[in-house]
C-alpha cells in the first residue's frame, strides 16, 4: 500500500467515467487490485498537480470495458479525506470491498488536451475493526480475518503492535480461551473489560505474546475468567500483514444439568423439545453424556435425568 508513481505522457484514452467532463477526459492508465479481505479501499493522486501540473481524475471499475456501466465509484477532486487540502486538483475516492474482490483502477487526465505528465498515487486499505471503538463481533469457534492495513492503538499498556479489535460476549461463566495458533507471523493477544453500551474500555484482564497455554512459538494464546453475558474486547496484534484465524471457546465452571435442557429453571416438556431439536441437528449441546458424539446413548442419558426430575 506504499505510494506509487507513473506517467500519463504518451498514454491514450481507453475508458470513460461518469465523472468525465462534457468535453471528454484525456489519456488514462489502468491498474488492477485485489482486496485481501473485507474493508475499505481508497485511491488518490495526492501531490500530482504539484509534481507535474497534471489535473487528474480517478475511477474504479468492476470489469472491462471500463465505462460508467461497470463503474463502482469515481473522484474528480480532492475533498480532504485522503489528500491534504493544499493538493488542489488532485483526485480521491473510496468504497467498501469484500475479500477477493478485484478492482480495475483508472487514472486519467481530467480534461482532453490538458497537461499529461507524471503522477503519484496511493492505494490505502482500512479494516473496520482497526479502530478500538468499532470492534467486530465475534462468536465462539473459528473466525478468519486479515490484518492488512492495521494500525496501532496506544493504550499505554505496552502492547506495541498493529492491532485489530473484536468484541466477544461470553457464552458461559467459567474460563474463556482465545488463540491464534497456526499464525505464521509474530502475534500478540490481550483481553479487556468492555461496556457495550458506552464503549468504555476497562482493565486489561490477560495478555500473551509467545508460548501461551494453547500453542508454543510466535502464535499467541491465552485464557481468562469470564461471566456469561458479559462483553470482552479481544485485541489481536501482528508485526506484518497476514491471514489469521482466531479460535474462541468457553468452558463453564460447572456443567448445566441436561434435564433442564432449555435452562428455563424447570424440567418439563419444553426440555424434551429443545433436546430433540439439538439432537436431530447434531448440535454438540446434545452430547449430554460427553462422549464426543451425538447418538442414541445421549437420548438414554437425557431421559434418565429428565425422568428423575433433575440431576
Amino acid at each position: 500500500f506504499a505510494p506509487f508513481a507513473g506517467s500519463l505522457a504518451g498514454a491514450t484514452q481507453d475508458g470513460s467515467s461518469a465523472g468525465d467532463p462534457l468535453d471528454g477526459a484525456g489519456p488514462d492508465v489502468w491498474m488492477r487490485w485485489t482486496a485481501p479481505c473485507d474493508g475499505i479501499f481508497t485511491i488518490s493522486t495526492c501531490g500530482t498537480m504539484a509534481l507535474s501540473g497534471t489535473d487528474t481524475l480517478v475511477s474504479v471499475h468492476l470489469s472491462c470495458p471500463g465505462t460508467p456501466g461497470s463503474e463502482l465509484t469515481y473522484g474528480v477532486e480532492n475533498i480532504g479525506m485522503y489528500c491534504a487540502t493544499d493538493f488542489v486538483n488532485d483526485a480521491e475516492t473510496g468504497l467498501s470491498v469484500t475479500a477477493g474482490q478485484e478492482l480495475l483502477i483508472r487514472i486519467a487526465v481530467e480534461h482532453a488536451g490538458a497537461v499529461a505528465g507524471a503522477f503519484v498515487g496511493q492505494v490505502q486499505f482500512f479494516i473496520h475493526s482497526d479502530w478500538i471503538y468499532t470492534p467486530a463481533p465475534i462468536a465462539e469457534g473459528l473466525t478468519s480475518f486479515c490484518s492488512h492495513g492495521a494500525t496501532p492503538d496506544e493504550l499505554g499498556d505496552g502492547f506495541d503492535m498493529n492491532d485489530l479489535w473484536h468484541v466477544y460476549t461470553a457464552g458461559c461463566t467459567g474460563t474463556a480461551s482465545a488463540s491464534l495458533c497456526g499464525a505464521t507471523v509474530d502475534t500478540r493477544l490481550a483481553i479487556y473489560e468492555y461496556d457495550v453500551e458506552t464503549g468504555v474500555v476497562g482493565a486489561q484482564l490477560a495478555f500473551n505474546d509467545d508460548d501461551g497455554p494453547g500453542c508454543f512459538g510466535i502464535a499467541s494464546s491465552l485464557s481468562f475468567a469470564c461471566t456469561a453475558g458479559s462483553a470482552y474486547l479481544i485485541r489481536t496484534g501482528t508485526v506484518a500483514d497476514a491471514q489469521l484465524t482466531l479460535d474462541v471457546s468457553c468452558v463453564p465452571d460447572s456443567l448445566p444439568c441436561p434435564a433442564d435442557f432449555n435452562q428455563d429453571g424447570g424440567v418439563d416438556g419444553g426440555d424434551i423439545d429443545a433436546f430433540f431439536a439439538a439432537w436431530e441437528s447434531g448440535d454438540g449441546a446434545a452430547d449430554v453424556n460427553f462422549d464426543g458424539g451425538v447418538d442414541g446413548s445421549d437420548v438414554e442419558a437425557f431421559f434418565a435425568v429428565w425422568e428423575a426430575g433433575g440431576c
